[in-house]
């Protein structure tokens, strides 16, 4: 599920045409070339977003839970080693720091840097949606979509997803970033009538501009598709910072339609 203090820190903090010709002295019949109907009354078909499927690859969630929690996966030989401690963390360069701290949402469980990330020290990657959408707007072969809702509350909770494929599956991490700290990692492994679902619920807002709305807390990356935009989380017209209804269908199929297992809830 959704790490379940989003709720908690929530609280404290798309014609036909009529087409009539009239005078207003006379009646006319008007013959109207087909052509013209064709361009004055038809729109071309909105975009959807569609998960590509490989009629040959059939989802074993077994196998591809196994290949997901593999120590060999998203495996960094020269961080994971023995030798290197986790607060050597604090010594590498911010880029380094960000690069591991991607990977950390990525993975389904947490690694040996996971409760060394805070606030205090600067060197720390923090996030944000900009850089967020910056990481993730380059092609990647292996992930299908990355989203990230926040700020939310007043410890500025990030609540990051990625959704990549894991053999003929589709794995999905679930990162809660609150106050600098990672405080919940989860995971689920579903096949693409589950990510189609999602990106069903996701069609109505394809074509809204994400530079105008760069303040939105809910963003999101598809990556084979090409497309990058926000869903109003929260309606601006309510002081109470209610969530839209679009917003809520989301999060509700997010918490209760994902069979996520928590890794990591300290």
């Amino acid at each position: 599920m959704i790490y379940t203090s989003l709720s908690l820190v929530v609280i404290f903090g798309f014609k036909s045409r009529l087409l009539k010709v009239t005078s207003l002295k006379k009646s006319y019949i008007y013959i109207i070339p087909i052509w013209l109907l064709f361009l004055f009354g038809c729109k071309p078909s909105p975009d959807v977003l569609k998960t590509k499927i490989d009629k040959n690859c059939i989802c074993d969630t077994t196998k591809a839970i196994r290949t997901f929690l593999s120590r060999d996966y998203l495996h960094i030989a020269e961080y994971d080693s023995d030798s290197f401690a986790p607060d050597s963390l604090y010594s590498l360069t911010q880029e380094k720091n960000r690069d591991l701290w991607f990977r950390d949402i990525e993975s389904p469980n947490k690694t040996k840097f996971t409760p060394y990330w805070n606030s205090y020290n600067t060197s720390n990657y923090l996030t944000n949606n900009k850089d967020f959408i910056e990481y993730y707007s380059t092609e990647n072969e292996d992930v299908e979509l990355a989203f990230q809702i926040g700020p939310l509350g007043f410890l500025w909770g990030y609540y990051s997803f990625v959704v990549k494929k894991v053999d003929c599956c589709y794995g999905i991490t679930n990162s809660a970033f609150v106050h600098g700290r990672f405080r919940h990692k989860s995971y689920a492994v579903v096949d693409h009538v589950k990510i189609q679902e999602l990106r069903n619920l996701l069609n109505p807002f394809i074509n809204d501009s994400l530079q105008t709305n760069d303040d939105t807390k809910c963003k999101f990356i598809d990556v084979p598709n090409q497309k990058i935009f926000f869903v109003p989380l929260e309606d601006a017209s309510d002081t109470l910072n209610n969530f839209t209804k679009s917003g809520q269908d989301i999060l509700n199929f997010i918490q209760d339609s994902i069979p996520w297992t928590t890794t990591y809830n300290p």
